[in-house]
Formats: C-alpha cells, structure tokens, sequence
C-alpha cells in the first residue's frame, strides 16, 4: 500500500472465533506487515482476559497508544476490532479508528455510533482497513491509479483547481457548472464527501496527473435515482483533451466498479449535440439504448453491460 495510514490492528473480542477465520486474518497481517495486538476471551466468562490469561484495561492500552504517538494527539492509525460495543465506543473516544465485529453479537448489543462493522474477518485486507483509518481521520481514498494519473477522492483543497478547469465555457456546454462562490462550492464538497462517499464508498472522484501533481479533472460513477443506474460522469480540462486521459481514466473506472464495486451495469446520459462523449462511449463499448427524460431534459442513454 502506498502512503499507508494504518499503524496497527487491536482486535478485542469475547470468545474465540472460528480457527480458519482467526488464521486467514493473521496470514494477511502478516504478509502486509501490518502490527497487531490480539486480546480473545477463552469464554464469555472471561472477558477482559487475552489468549494469554493476562488481564487488561482498555483505557491502559489507549492511554499506552496515545504516549507512543504524543500525548493529545489523534491516533487513527490504530485501528480497533471487538464485539464489545462500549470498547468500541471508547477506542472512538480515545481518537482511535474502529469496527465493530458482529460475527458473535448478541441481541442487546448496541453499535450506534459504529461507523463500520463485519461480520467475518476473512476476505479482509490491508487496503480496506486502511481506507476505514483514513475515513476517520478525514483524509481522501486513492481508488486507483493509470499509467498517468491517480484518481481519488476530492477534497476542499481540490476546488480552486475545479474553478480554474470550468472557467473555459467548453466545460459547462454540456454540464452543469460549479456554485458561483467559492464558499458554497466548498460546503457541497464537505457534504459529498460525508453524505456520497461515506455512504455509498464510490461518487465523482478528482483526477490528479502524475507527473505534475496537478487536478486535471473528475470522473466516477454516481447513483442516479431517477434511472435507477450507476451513472459514469466525466470531466477533462481543456488543456488535457484530445490526449487519451478521458479514455484512461473512464477505462480504469468501469474496471474498478466491476471487479472491485460488483457493478455490472453503468449508464451514460449524454446530450444528442455532445458527439465527444457519445465517441468516448463508443471507445469504451458502450451501446446507444435509446432516449431517457432525466432532469426535465430528454438525454440518449448508453449502456455498458
């Protein structure tokens, strides 16, 4: 993983697990080096007790955690696992990051406030938890990257790049344009990130060219409830196009949702003038369907199936 957040995984849980659950998780820390602590109750008469007999206090490994990392200071490297939901709540508390395990959760178990949760610890990897360590502390997901650019989440830092890229009244011809202040544009940002990517972990992304660290763009997928599909949406900077980033990066899009997402069908809505998209489309295999009314506004539809 490159520039990795995640530091370390406490996993607290109140019984044993299953053996080739507990094993297939460990094998994968290990491999991807990441450090752990493991505290497993031999039984639920046990709890507070590790695998080792050796009791300990959640507020002492937190408070051991904050000295490793400067007194005050967040700590959401340190990623917590446990079934117990007041451990859960505390570890959140206490700056950590957390999910809670609902593999053995009993019936008057109360995760509110829980961001995360699973139910089994096999088919996790490093990737995933550290996208939950980063979520916590607020920083953007990297989705993926191309031969020449990284797609990411955007951030508020993003938007004097988008200005600058819809200046050009090429960009909105076929679009919707940004917010007329800069304020304004900045507070839809922070409610997308919190109310589209906490939720639905995919959306527009900011396009980030690799050589010179620049936003030269967006692209994602985004819910459309009106059509009831997964929409691709793009946008390329004037000075970046007839170059190949809208197929590169679309590309490595439609790739991501389906092998990564399980999204097997994505939609274009594209205006019958817009005779780019509807070629990118075509580049990218997707079938002309017909005409949609989305917004008021009759757009055709292209489907990659």
């Amino acid at each position: 993983m490159k520039n990795k957040m995640l530091k370390k995984v406490v996993i607290i849980l109140e019984r044993k697990i299953p053996k080739g659950e507990m094993d297939a998780f460990r094998k994968m820390l290990k491999e991807e080096a990441i450090d752990s602590l493991w505290y497993i109750a031999e039984n639920e008469s046990s709890i507070g007790v590790d695998a080792n007999t050796n009791e300990f206090k959640i507020e002492e490994i937190l408070a051991e955690l904050a000295e490793e990392n400067g007194k005050r200071r967040k700590n959401y490297g340190t990623l917590f696992i446990s079934n117990d939901p007041e451990i859960c709540r505390l570890a959140i508390e206490g700056g950590c990051s957390c999910i809670a395990y609902l593999g053995m959760r009993m019936k008057d178990d109360n995760f509110d406030g829980i961001r995360y949760a699973v139910e089994s610890l096999e088919n996790i990897d490093g990737i995933y938890l550290d996208r939950i360590c980063r979520r916590y502390a607020g920083l953007p997901w990297e989705i993926l990257r191309t031969e020449r650019c990284i797609v990411r989440e955007m951030t508020t830092e993003d938007v004097d790049s988008f200005y600058e890229i819809y200046k050009d009244p090429s960009i909105t011809a076929y679009m919707e344009g940004l917010y007329p202040a800069k304020e304004q544009e900045v507070e839809y940002i922070k409610k997308y990130i919190k109310n589209i990517y906490g939720f639905f972990e995919y959306g527009l992304w900011s396009i980030q060219e690799k050589k010179s660290g620049k936003i030269i763009g967006r692209a994602g997928i985004s819910w459309r409830e009106e059509t009831g599909m997964v929409e691709l949406g793009y946008v390329i900077a004037k000075s970046y196009q007839r170059q190949g980033y809208a197929f590169e990066v679309c590309s490595a899009i439609l790739q991501y949702a389906k092998e990564e997402l399980g999204i097997e069908q994505v939609a274009a809505y594209i205006k019958e003038e817009n005779n780019a998209s509807k070629a990118l489309c075509q580049k990218l295999q997707f079938k002309k369907k017909g005409k949609k009314l989305v917004r008021n506004r009759w757009y055709e539809e292209w489907l990659k199936i």
